[in-house]
This record gives C-alpha cells, sequence and structure tokens, in this order.
C-alpha cells in the first residue's frame, strides 16, 4: 500500500454552498449499522445540518462488538460499552460548539447478524422510527452496503423498504464516486478497505450531494472519527496523516430510485 501524499488536493465545496445543499434536506434521519459509519460517511453532512439548526437523528443498528481484529483485548462484552462511549464522545465532538445535539437511537441487533433479521422486521423498527421522528430526508448506505458489508446491506435494505411506504421522505444513499476512486489511484490501494467486488463507484454525474469539506469542518470530522479510537487508531496509523485526510474527505450520495 502506497502512503505518498497526493497532488493536486482534492477541490472543496464552498462553505455557503455545502450549507445551502444541507439545509434543503430539513430533518435528518441517519440509519447505519455500526458506530463510526455515521462518522465516515456522514460527519460534515451532519456538523452542516447542527449549523443551520435543522433536526438530526442517528440510528445504530448493532453496538459493534465484534468490530475489532484483537478479539482477547476487545471481547464483545468489553467492546460494545466502549463504542458506546466512543460514539457518544464523537457526537459530541460533531456538535462542539452548538446549541443543538444529535439524537440517537439503538436498534441493539448483533453485530454481524443483521441479515438473519427477516428484513420486514427490521423494516418495521425503522417505520416506526420514521413515524417519530417525521424526517425530511433519510440517509443511509446503498443496496451494497458501500462496503460490501452484510449488516450494512441488511441495514440498506430495511430502510427502503420503509421509506417505500413514505413517498414523501427523500432517502440518500451513500455511495463512492467515480473520482473519488481516480483520485487515489496509484497513490492507495482501496482494497484494504471494502469487501471484495467493492467499491462500486458510481457516475459523478448521478450525485444528489457531495461535499468535499474545506478545514474546519475536516477538523470537525477527523475529531469525530479519532473518538471511535478502537476503529479508527489502526487506520491513522496505516495511512499517516495526508491520506488519512483525503480518505474521508469526501461525502456523497445519490438519491435512491426504487
Amino acid at each position: 500500500m502506497q502512503t505518498s501524499a497526493i497532488h493536486p488536493p482534492l477541490p472543496r465545496t464552498l462553505r455557503a454552498d455545502a450549507a445551502t445543499a444541507v439545509g434543503a434536506l430539513g430533518t435528518i434521519l441517519g440509519v447505519w449499522a455500526h458506530p463510526d459509519d455515521e462518522a465516515y460517511l456522514s460527519a460534515g453532512l451532519m456538523r452542516l445540518a447542527l449549523e443551520n439548526g435543522q433536526r438530526v437523528v442517528c440510528v445504530t443498528a448493532t453496538k459493534g462488538e465484534l468490530g475489532t481484529s484483537d478479539p482477547f483485548t476487545w471481547p464483545p462484552d468489553q467492546l460494545a460499552p466502549a463504542r458506546s462511549m466512543e460514539l457518544a464522545a464523537s457526537f459530541a465532538a460533531i456538535a462542539d460548539g452548538l446549541d443543538n445535539r444529535i439524537e440517537h437511537h439503538w436498534l441493539d441487533h448483533r453485530d454481524g447478524r443483521c441479515a438473519d433479521i427477516r428484513p420486514e422486521v427490521g423494516a418495521a423498527q425503522i417505520a416506526d422510527l420514521l413515524d417519530r421522528v417525521q424526517p425530511d430526508t433519510v440517509v443511509t448506505f446503498d443496496s451494497g452496503g458501500l462496503t460490501g458489508h452484510t449488516d450494512h446491506q441488511a441495514v440498506a435494505e430495511w430502510t427502503t423498504l420503509a421509506t417505500q411506504q413514505r413517498p414523501e421522505i427523500m432517502q440518500l444513499d451513500a455511495v463512492v464516486s467515480q473520482s473519488y476512486v481516480d483520485h487515489f489511484d496509484g497513490h492507495l490501494d482501496l482494497d484494504p478497505f471494502f469487501y471484495d467486488g467493492y467499491p462500486r463507484p458510481v457516475d459523478d454525474a448521478t450525485l444528489h450531494l457531495e461535499l468535499v469539506l474545506d478545514d474546519e469542518l475536516w477538523h470537525v470530522k477527523d475529531q469525530a472519527l479519532r473518538a471511535q479510537a478502537t476503529q479508527t487508531d489502526v487506520v491513522v496509523e496505516l495511512l499517516g496523516a495526508d491520506l488519512w485526510k483525503d480518505f474521508n474527505l469526501v461525502e456523497a450520495f445519490v438519491r435512491h430510485r426504487n
């Protein structure tokens, strides 16, 4: 894996344009599988929404108790509460200095077992939250789970089933764009971060929303990710500061089409 700095830098989204685009999303409900999914894929979006005074709600299906390569140091009964505390710290970092906060709900499923849940059961849980939160926009994974993780794919299926019954809600799916993949060509092998056959980049022309974070937003996202140290310390060490930043600087979404 190469870890050299990348040039030229990714062109940043103008802050005013980013804030306007996020403001158009109204109340946002993010639906994710594990703690840290929300930060990797939408920390910048959530920060901008909070700055705009929008309501931001996040749902996490599991506590991520299997999310370690060192189960002897982090057995599931210890990793789950650790990741719960990390998630709270990450949310605090995203909302730092603001009056409003991210609302959060757990679904309490087992890590790695979401695909075992009948889709209609998971969808019913999401539908209940849609009724309670009344979001204008739901943000989740694309149908492939972005990385190919089966938990991601299951959560995406539940969410899509639930939003199909609420056509007034816009569903945005987190994706990897072709320009993002091209940016790393020759600088970073993306394979270790995705399952076989992933990522599946989408044409940039299909993007509904793309945020390339400015320095201030990147600082917030960096702090939110580093707060989840059981997951991110090893990635930061592997990539180094420059590639760590470029790897996480873009948040891209397509509008879900049934």
